[in-house]
């Protein structure tokens, strides 16, 4: 538990500067995957915590 751990930004990252078309696909894909959960996480708060008028 002591040492780094990888996370997505990161790789993201470290995929896009890589010179390789494959890395550059996953990224992208990375970076959508974050994207769509992000919009998917509030969608689901805002549908959960709507309040009535």
């Amino acid at each position: 538990m002591n040492n780094a751990m990888a996370n997505l930004p990161v790789v993201i990252f470290q995929f896009a500067m890589s010179p390789y078309d494959d890395w550059h696909r996953l990224a992208w894909g990375g970076a959508i995957l974050i994207t769509l959960s992000v919009l998917g996480l509030n969608i689901l708060a805002r549908t959960l915590f709507r309040r009535g008028n």
